[in-house]
């Protein structure tokens, strides 16, 4: 069983499970089967609703993909700015309702389609990440084997690996077995 890497804080842990519906590593994808997408993604707590479109359905795999290229730090330059124009594409059309809860706290609610109110959920949680400074923490795993989205928790900022014990260690591992 392979050892999972820390959570991101807040509502940014949905946004790293959103990316991490892509398992490279096990070859599977969350967001494959429109049949079982919508049950996946509520339980990462995004409000899907049953019947999203294929194309909805291939539009969130498109804003995944620009999301999991935006926090790849190996991504080059070009990479990163087709990224950011797609989800600046993706957040253009969105729409948003002004909502109190029983406290009177006001909140923005995305609306529209099941597609877009995940999208719209997604990217809010984005903004605020940045807004607050915990979306820089969030990077893709170095091994290209494993590709996983972790929240870098270390004191400088400075991990490459989802988890030292597993990733970073094989790497090493591998490293060492090259120089003999």
């Amino acid at each position: 069983m392979r050892s999972q890497p820390a959570s991101a804080p807040g509502a940014l842990e949905v946004v790293q499970d959103f990316c991490n519906s892509l398992h490279v590593e096990r070859g599977t994808d969350a967001l494959a089967d429109p049949a079982t997408a919508p049950g996946w993604l509520r339980d990462i707590g995004l409000p899907a609703e049953d019947g999203i479109r294929d194309e909805e359905l291939a539009e969130l795999i498109r804003l995944r993909t620009a999301l999991r290229d935006l926090v790849h730090t190996g991504s080059d330059a070009g990479v990163r700015v087709r990224a950011a124009e797609h989800v600046a594409e993706a957040a253009a059309g969105l729409r948003y309702a002004l909502r109190a809860d029983g406290a009177g706290r006001l909140g923005f609610e995305p609306v529209g389609s099941p597609a877009e109110r995940v999208t719209g959920m997604l990217l809010s949680r984005v903004h605020d990440a940045q807004r607050d400074g915990t979306w820089e923490r969030l990077k893709i795993c170095r091994s290209d084997a494993c590709a996983w989205v972790f929240y870098d928790h270390s004191r400088n900022h400075s991990a490459v690996w989802c988890a030292m014990g597993v990733c970073g260690n094989r790497q090493k591992v591998s490293r060492y077995r090259g120089k003999r």
